[in-house]
């Protein structure tokens, strides 16, 4: 607003449009030029089918890159792709411009030049190298509590019964990983705890395995957070 004043900055985010004519409302001031600029989360992402916006800024492009999840690349490539669609949907030619403090990261320079060949080709090797789906299965373990300590020791028992189960039967190719605090460690009042299991034929591998009251079990999970 102190840069361009006699612009009209709108947004489009959770909080302000909490229902759908909200939304629609916002769409119709952007389409119709009463707003300007629109601001907002990734919500703008989806849906947003709007000729005359031609120029798209994708503000700190790094969030959720570093997240410890497999997939994190493959998601924010996705998102940015999906973001730099909204922009020159009509006959003028659209900007897209990324703030990054990682210009160089495979996401981003793959997601700059619309190169989904580069990322599916760095994508795969590093999953054949982690063995991480689609060369192996995964099995999502969530603990949650009202007491932190409560929540941990259930999934540090819980992968200690794991390990033994998987030597037991001669599975070397059994990998449990964690625990580790949930991303965000506490949800609604309950402490998170996660654990990931990773090999073949999980399902097979837990079936009959009793786990303790409040944990989730989540097989061939879409995040391991």
């Amino acid at each position: 607003k102190k840069l361009l004043p006699e612009v009209t900055v709108d947004r489009l985010d959770a909080d302000a449009t909490r229902s759908g004519q909200d939304t629609e409302d916002t769409m119709a001031r952007l389409t119709s030029g009463d707003t300007q600029v629109l601001v907002g989360t990734q919500m703008v992402a989806k849906g947003l089918d709007i000729p005359n916006v031609t120029l798209v800024g994708v503000v700190l492009a790094d969030i959720g890159l570093y997240l410890p999840d497999f997939r994190a690349g493959e998601r924010a490539f996705g998102l940015m792709c999906q973001v730099a669609g909204r922009a020159g949907r009509g006959e003028a030619i659209g900007q897209v411009i990324v703030q990054t403090y990682n210009p160089d990261h495979y996401a981003i320079r793959a997601a700059a030049a619309q190169d989904y060949q580069a990322l599916y080709k760095y994508e795969i090797d590093a999953r054949r190298q982690t063995g991480n789906p689609p060369f192996n299965d995964l099995v999502h373990l969530v603990f949650q509590d009202r007491n932190d300590s409560q929540a941990q020791r259930q999934a540090t028992e819980t992968g200690r019964l794991l390990t033994q189960r998987a030597q037991s039967q001669g599975l070397a190719g059994i990998d449990v990983v964690g625990p580790a605090p949930g991303i965000p460690s506490r949800v609604r009042g309950r402490y998170r705890w996660h654990l990931t299991i990773r090999g073949r034929e999980l399902s097979r591998f837990i079936e009959g395995m009793e786990f303790p009251p409040g944990c989730t079990v989540d097989v061939d999970p879409v995040h391991v957070l």
